[in-house]
């Protein structure tokens, strides 16, 4: 038994290797766009990447730039207006939706020709002004500020805004995930899909393992696209292998949500997170694999995420239902037990 484990362990190793080796590739290869064994289904949840440009308005993504007569300006001039520019999306709200009508008119007046000096006021070429006296005062948030508003105004020039985007990835620093989630926002919207997924993923190399995660949930922006669902499949892959369940979890339900399908393995990898205590088969979960994949000592939060996940996609289970019904009526968490109380049929 001692050896059978040895071996398996050393298989799961060199397989991790050929993964990654995969995933250093300079281009990931187109995946099928269908599968065996998958199944439509009309799903009601999405793993949320929650944070300042958590989602954009289809209103504001509509709204007409202002028309500003052309001129020539002095060098000193065109920065100035830059810089109104910038305190002016500041001035219109902290969060993404209500600044992006003033970022599209400020794309307007500033035009695409002196695109490349916007980025250049991303960090500390902007003071605050005496009319904003009361608002930032705490450390740091004036430097957010203007981060933000450079980044909504690059965002709101769109296809020619992704060039400036792309090189403040490449500059790395804490503008970069920023810079990174806007990139996939526009290729969700099918704009330069194939530059920006094919530069993240080679400029993603170079990540830590928690910068990577982040970026691998912001791609569940973009559906539709091989390149990212194969990406998926082989991340998923080498955190099963890895015994990282808690990431294979999010991975397999961003590739969910991106395909809109599921497959029966799938289903049987969250039912097993939500459920089993015990060793599985990997072929279960992995098909054609060899192995066995341990579901001990799962945290119980990520159980009970797994179980409502499982019955967004499939609300006929008696074994996933009886869990949520007793969880809806003896949870000591009372969100818990109000969420269950709507969420269940």
């Amino acid at each position: 038994l001692r050896m059978a484990q040895v071996k398996n362990e050393e298989e799961k190793k060199k397989e991790n290797v050929k993964i990654d080796e995969q995933l250093k590739a300079k281009d990931i290869f187109e995946a099928e766009k269908s599968s065996e064994n998958s199944e439509k289904y009309m799903y009601d949840f999405k793993v949320a990447n929650i944070d300042f440009y958590e989602s954009i308005s289809e209103k504001s993504e509509q709204n007409s730039y202002i028309e500003v007569k052309e001129k020539s300006y002095t060098e000193e001039e065109i920065h100035k207006i830059i810089v109104q520019q910038i305190l002016r999306v500041i001035d219109s709200g902290q969060d993404f939706n209500s600044m992006q009508s003033a970022a599209e008119e400020a794309c307007k007046i500033i035009g695409k020709e002196h695109i490349q000096l916007i980025s250049t006021y991303i960090k500390d070429k902007v003071s605050k002004p005496t009319y904003m006296k009361g608002k930032f005062d705490e450390l740091g948030q004036w430097p957010i500020a203007v981060e933000n508003s450079v980044l909504s105004i690059l965002y709101s020039f769109k296809e020619d805004g992704v060039d400036e985007l792309l090189k403040i990835v490449d500059n790395g620093g804490n503008s970069c995930l920023k810079a990174i989630n806007l990139l996939c926002k526009l290729a969700g919207k099918g704009i330069e899909i194939e530059k920006i997924v094919d530069s993240l993923i080679y400029l993603m190399k170079s990540f830590n393992e928690e910068d990577k995660y982040k970026v691998l949930g912001y791609f569940s922006q973009i559906k539709g696209y091989g390149k990212i669902e194969r990406l998926y499949e082989l991340y998923y892959k080498k955190f099963i292998l890895e015994g990282n369940l808690d990431a294979a979890y999010d991975i397999i339900l961003n590739l969910i949500n991106i395909r809109e399908r599921y497959t029966r393995e799938q289903l049987i990898f969250i039912k097993a997170l939500a459920l089993f205590d015990s060793e599985l088969d990997m072929e279960m979960i992995l098909k054609g694999e060899n192995g066995r994949v341990s579901f001990e000592n799962i945290d119980e939060k990520l159980r009970i995420k797994a179980a409502i996940s499982f019955y967004s996609l499939n609300k006929m289970d008696s074994e996933i239902n009886d869990r949520l019904y007793y969880l809806k009526n003896n949870s000591l968490d009372s969100e818990l037990r109000a969420f269950l109380s709507e969420t269940l049929e």
